[in-house]
This record gives C-alpha cells, sequence and structure tokens, in this order.
C-alpha cells in the first residue's frame, strides 16, 4: 500500500489511521517517533555515529550492501523507533529482506513497526486502543513500547506536548474543514423510523442538513457535468432540508406529485413525505428539469450513470475534495445525500442559515454527565453547529448556530468518542455541542 501525504509526518498520520487507530493513538506513535529519529528513517543513534565511523546514509547503505554485517549485535539505535536490541533488530532486518526494501525505507519501517504492535506488542496495542487523550497515548509507547531508561516526567511531558501538537495539526484541523462540509438528505421520521409518521417534519430533523460524514459503507460521488445544475441542485436539497412541509417516510414518497404541483421544494406548502432516494430524485429535477425515474439507493448507481447527467462516479476517499451539488450514495443499499456547502454557509440564492423550529417538538434534552469549572465561560462557533439533545452526532438537533454564534458553557459535559461534548445554552436553548468546534471568546 503507498503511503499518502506530502511529508513524512502527513504520511505516518495516514498510515496508522488507516489502520483503524483513533487520533490520540495516532498522535501518541507519532510522537514517539519524533522524539526517537527525528522522523528520519535513517537515523543512526547519534551518540553511535562518531564511535562508529558511519553517518546515517553511510550506515544504511552499509548495511543494504553488506559491506557491514554487525548490524544486529552493535546496540546502535536506528530508524523510526531507534530499534536497538539485537532480537527486534534482526526481525527488522529480516522484515526488510522479505520486502526486498532499504534498512531504511520508511514504508517498511511504518509496516514493522505496525507488525510489532499486532503482535510481540499485541498488550499496549490494546492500551493505545483504548487511551482518552494525547498524553495518555503518548505515555502507553513510551512505556510500553520504547522503554527508555528515562522515563521521567519531563520526558512524558515533552513526549505528550508533541503529540498534542499532531493531534492539533491533523484531526483538530481535518475535522474543522470536514465540519464546514454541509450535507442534506431525507434522515428518519420522527420516531427514529422509515416509515409510520405524521406527514411533514415534525421535529426539525426528518429533512435536514448535517455536517458532512464517513458512512460506515462507503460513499460514491456523482458530480453533474453541468456547473450550474450542480449550484441548482444544492438550492434545491438545502430549500426541502428548511421547509418543514416535507417530512420522511418510506411508505409514501409523494415528493414528485408536490414538485408539480407547486414547482420547487421551497414553494411546497402541504404537509408531504419522501426518502432519501426520493428526495435526491426531486432535487435533481428541479435543477434539471429530467425525472431520471424511480430509484433506491441499492440502484441509485446504475440509474445516475444512465442519465448522462453526471461524469463518472468516484470512491468518496480522505483526499476527496467535494464541490456544492455533488450527490453521494452509499456503495451498498444504505443511504444518499447532497453536499450543499464546502464552507458552511447556505448555497448561492438560498437566504434562510437554520430551520425554523417546529412547534410542540417533544426532543428531551439529556443531563452532562461531568463537570470540569475550567472550561466554563463563553465560546464562539468556529463553523456551522448543530447543538444537540445530547453528546454524539447521532443525537438529535435542536437547531443550527452559524459560525461565529455565541454559546454560554457552565463547565458541564459528556464525552463521546474522546471529545468533550460541552453543555451550552444558546439564546433560549440548551443542548451540547462538540468542543472542537468552539473557541474561548
Amino acid at each position: 500500500m503507498a503511503l499518502k501525504g506530502t511529508t513524512a509526518q502527513e504520511r505516518a498520520w495516514n498510515f496508522f489511521c488507516a489502520k483503524g487507530l483513533s487520533h490520540y493513538a495516532v498522535s501518541g506513535v507519532m510522537a514517539s517517533i519524533r522524539a526517537e529519529s527525528g522522523f528520519n528513517p535513517r537515523n543512526l543513534q547519534n551518540s553511535c555515529e562518531k564511535k562508529s565511523g558511519y553517518t546515517d546514509e553511510t550506515y544504511t547503505a552499509a548495511v543494504d550492501n553488506g559491506s557491514y554485517g554487525n548490524f544486529v549485535r552493535d546496540s546502535y539505535g536506528y530508524g523510526y523507533a531507534q530499534w536497538t536490541y539485537w532480537s527486534r533488530k534482526q526481525n527488522l532486518l529480516n522484515f526488510a529482506k522479505k520486502k526486498n526494501k532499504s534498512i531504511g525505507d520508511e514504508e517498511m519501517q511504518l509496516e514493522f513497526l505496525w507488525e510489532e504492535l499486532t503482535g510481540s506488542y499485541k498488550v499496549v496495542l490494546t492500551k493505545l486502543k483504548a487511551a482518552k487523550s494525547t498524553q495518555e497515548a503518548s505515555n502507553i509507547i513510551l512505556t510500553g513500547y520504547e522503554k527508555p531508561k528515562d522515563q521521567g516526567q519531563k520526558v512524558k511531558a515533552t513526549r505528550g506536548s508533541y503529540a498534542k501538537e499532531y493531534y492539533n495539526q491533523f484531526a483538530v484541523k481535518k475535522e474543522e474543514k470536514t465540519m464546514k462540509v454541509i450535507i442534506g438528505s431525507a434522515r428518519r421520521d420522527e420516531n427514529g423510523k422509515y416509515a409510520g409518521g405524521k406527514p411533514g417534519d415534525q421535529d426539525g430533523v426528518e429533512v435536514s442538513t448535517q455536517n458532512y460524514y464517513v458512512h460506515t459503507k462507503g460513499w460514491y460521488m456523482f458530480r453533474f457535468l453541468s456547473d450550474e445544475h450542480a449550484k441548482k441542485v444544492a438550492k434545491a436539497m438545502w430549500d426541502a432540508c428548511m421547509n418543514n412541509n416535507i417530512g420522511y417516510c418510506q411508505a409514501h414518497r409523494s415528493i414528485m406529485a408536490m414538485l408539480k404541483k407547486y414547482g420547487n421544494m421551497k414553494a411546497i406548502g402541504e404537509k408531504t413525505e419522501t426518502d432519501c432516494s426520493d428526495l435526491v430524485r426531486g432535487c435533481i429535477y428541479e435543477a434539471t428539469g429530467i425525472d431520471v425515474g424511480a430509484f433506491s439507493t441499492a440502484t441509485e448507481p446504475s440509474v445516475l450513470e444512465k442519465s448522462g447527467l453526471f461524469a463518472k462516479k468516484v470512491s468518496v476517499t480522505s483526499a476527496t475534495v467535494l464541490k456544492p451539488g455533488d450527490i453521494l450514495v452509499t456503495k451498498s443499499k444504505g443511504h444518499t445525500v447532497i453536499v450543499v456547502s464546502v464552507d458552511g454557509s447556505a448555497p448561492s440564492g438560498s437566504t434562510s442559515t437554520s430551520k425554523p423550529a417546529v412547534s410542540g417538538s417533544t426532543a428531551k434534552v439529556e443531563s452532562a454527565r461531568s463537570k470540569d469549572a475550567a472550561i466554563a465561560g463563553k465560546y464562539k462557533t468556529t463553523s456551522n453547529l448543530y447543538l444537540r439533545v445530547g453528546a454524539g452526532t447521532g443525537k438529535t438537533a435542536i437547531t443550527l448556530m452559524p459560525a461565529g454564534s455565541s454559546v454560554q458553557c457552565y463547565g458541564y459535559y459528556t464525552t463521546y468518542n474522546g471529545t468533550r461534548w460541552y453543555y451550552v445554552a444558546y439564546g433560549d436553548k440548551t443542548g451540547f455541542c462538540s468542543s472542537a468546534y468552539l473557541q474561548k471568546a
């Protein structure tokens, strides 16, 4: 598997994330690599260069060409993890030969490090996967995997600062960027089910926008050949999400009839129902004047491909740059959405920035599980952010807070997937929002 990224740090981040490690865990591993070798896979232990007569490059070359035969037993630290003990250096050498790679090859060393973690150091890996902070992850690698003589508080603090730096550089910035991508779709009825609810959007979330997320089934992306069509379909989906007359029900898909009666999503003036695929069909119709026909998420890819309106489908990865109007559908039967914004703003031509409150909503806000007086204070949202009834993106949204909104935290929070979700007050509403997108005012 070829490494992805423009720097050694970015490539390591992507490598370990692809292995399924949390951002805390990856940050801890990267902190160790930085402390041990400065992200130089050919690094010969600095204190051994003078007595050995080798530099990083000449030592690596000598091991590769066989002119130096004491690599295993010389007790010199080498590479990303500064492997020193003879058995680990023997395993590293064998691994490099098996891969037909230089002993100083970057990708080979990352793969070997992972092989150690999943093999003889699997206990460390188990602890690493459970880490709840960057500092904890860094300490686990330091004391369980690297095991240097000096494991004191100063060393822990230094490596912990490295881990936090990488977390902020890669995890937070990536999340903030992703947070600005807004998708719209028909999601579920007011009872959290797929059929049986009342017509119209009863809780403001049945048909609504949300922050982009990576679906467990993966996404296919369909991009319009026409920029004008893309612009119009994004607006159509946005308008549908802002219209509380449009609700969710798989058993009553009537969006096409409503469009033919009212002309566009924004104008629909009576309670009606749709589901995710039916709504996408309707948005395409409003944007292009072409009805591609009925489809489900299972048949959507083939229907869109045959329509002639789109470029060839692509599989969405972390490197994919999404654009307003892109249609996403799961790789197997599941869900479909439309990208309505990539900067957190409403599509061109739309005036509403939040969905009208639904009268009679009975969503109950959960209680916070923890308290930390240090987090109390006023904050600003760094991007469009949902206020939810509980911690986590799966919780019902109360309202969408535009970027720059002011919220008040009184020190209460709930932790979800390693991130604190603050319990805050926003105007006359209270609820939870991710602290990753809040900045102290």
